[in-house]
């Protein structure tokens, strides 16, 4: 058993018994070949335990929160060589090497804390957070981190501990104790000036000055939105005097502050703060020129009715895009499926062609394009009969829909006869009158809006709504405009 399967494990039954302050657990249908840890946030209740014959454990814990039984494999590994480079008055940088999780792989994450006095396993949830911590690097490389904002010759303990893709942190491993240095200066550096930050169209530019002051050693970014309240999270130490920020997203509000510290570990009062949004549009990818076709015949050495349909697009040279997907829909444009498993045009801007066999019958299709970033842009979509010689669903539905203004509707036979077509605005309002074109070959009649020479006023973006009054009653049929 897998340990993604053994998380899905049916747990067939609970039963909770003793006192309100501990609860018994009692769990069957594990496999009794296999051993499980038990585990509750990061407390583990219990470790290596090896179901009975019925595949049955039973333990204790004392709080009422989620429970999770894994498999039990080793967890990450410690740090065990944490140790000290510079030791400022009010900053010290931390090194160590990057164990593994216990699969021989990479951590998913760091956690450090620091306090006065010591760090163990009891006073672990109530030490001071270090903020950023690093991106774990691949095993047996050096990270490294700067710890800022400390008091002048003051005993810290300091340890790092690893989180596995699980989200189980590691033993707590060596613990570094130092006292920080002692200096007369305590003055912090001015506040940075001439800070320009501005949002670009998928991130933010921060550029300022250089701070005067002779001992500045670098600056903090600070970077908060909503969620945060109060605090004001470090987003990136750096040395330079400038920093895109390519990890903002769209149509979130994000507040920036900037402060400089010097080589003493003290840090000046942040810069006013500055509220940046990006718009989504810069997220959007860009195809400039975008053009699309669909065709459909007899698809070849399958089924004697099978339909080939193709799509076929193409996008400027140069626009920027990851690529696209295919989406399909057989009710009208109500519910869209994907038909592409992964990113057409990946690193190509010319022409592209999407193919599949159906069954026949009526078919939409959309193009997507996809950002570098995630971001999708759908284009109208483009209706498709195929291998269709008489009146079917086709008949009485608009085409293509979503249209640019301009589509078209076919009616059945029975409904020809003194039929009156009217296009209406959501209000009920008349726009205009639809005209007959002829048939298409199997006894229905095309009436068409917005065709050359029709004299039908452009339609703006929005709802409306398609009123069919002939021999076979009235219907309406929804039409989306979108421009």
């Amino acid at each position: 058993m897998t340990r993604g399967a053994v998380c899905c494990v049916l747990l067939l039954l609970v039963l909770y018994s003793a006192a309100q302050a501990d609860t018994r657990h009692f769990v069957f249908g594990l496999d009794p070949q296999l051993s499980y840890d038990v585990r509750q946030g990061d407390v583990l209740v219990v470790s290596g335990v090896r179901p009975g014959p019925a595949g049955d454990i039973q333990f204790t814990t004392t709080a009422t929160s989620p429970i999770d039984i894994h498999e039990s494999r080793p967890g990450p590994n410690a740090v065990l060589d944490l140790e000290a480079g510079r030791i400022g008055v009010r900053s010290v940088t931390l090194r160590w090497t990057a164990p593994a999780d216990g699969a021989g792989g990479r951590l998913a994450s760091y956690e450090g804390r620091y306090a006065i006095g010591g760090i163990d396993d009891s006073t672990w949830a109530a030490a001071t957070p270090i903020d950023p911590m690093p991106v774990p690097s691949t095993p047996g490389a050096i990270d490294s981190i700067e710890v800022l904002a400390l008091e002048p010759a003051t005993n810290y303990a300091f340890a790092v501990r690893g989180r596995d893709g699980d989200g189980v942190l590691s033993p707590l491993g060596s613990v570094l104790e130092l006292t920080t240095a002692t200096s007369a200066d305590s003055t912090p550096p001015a506040i940075p000036q001439g800070i320009a930050i501005e949002p670009r169209e998928d991130h933010v530019a921060l550029s300022w000055s250089r701070t005067r002051d002779a001992d500045v050693e670098g600056y903090v970014i600070y970077r908060r939105t909503a969620q945060d309240g109060a605090t004001f999270p470090v987003l990136v130490r750096t040395a330079v005097t400038e920093y895109a920020d390519t990890s903002a997203l769209p149509e979130i509000e994000y507040k920036y502050s900037i402060a400089a510290y010097d080589t003493s570990g003290n840090v000046s009062t942040r810069s006013p703060e500055t509220t940046i949004l990006l718009p989504l549009e810069g997220f959007l990818p860009v195809i400039g020129d975008f053009s699309q076709s669909a065709s459909s015949s007899p698809a070849e050495g399958g089924p004697a009715d099978a339909q080939r349909v193709q799509i076929v697009w193409s996008a400027r040279p140069g626009a920027r895009f990851a690529g696209f997907s295919i989406d399909r829909s057989t009710d009208d444009g109500a519910t869209w499926d994907c038909r592409t498993p992964s990113l057409l045009g990946a690193g190509s801007d010319s022409a592209f062609a999407f193919e599949e066999t159906v069954d026949p019958g009526v078919y939409m299709y959309r193009v997507c394009a996809i950002s570098p970033r995630g971001y999708e842009r759908d284009f109208p979509s483009i209706g498709v009969e195929c291998g269709l010689t008489a009146p079917t669903a086709a008949i009485e539905r608009p085409f293509p829909n979503p249209c640019k203004g301009r589509f078209q509707i076919r009616l059945a036979p029975e409904r020809e006869s003194g039929a009156r077509v009217t296009l209406c605005d959501p209000t009920g309002r008349v726009c205009g009158l639809l005209r007959p074109e002829g048939g298409n070959g199997s006894g229905a009649q095309m009436w068409q809006w917005g065709t050359d020479g029709s004299g039908a006023r452009p339609l703006a973006s929005g709802l409306y709504f398609v009123r069919i009054e002939g021999a076979g009653g009235a219907i309406v049929r929804k039409i989306i405009v979108r421009k």
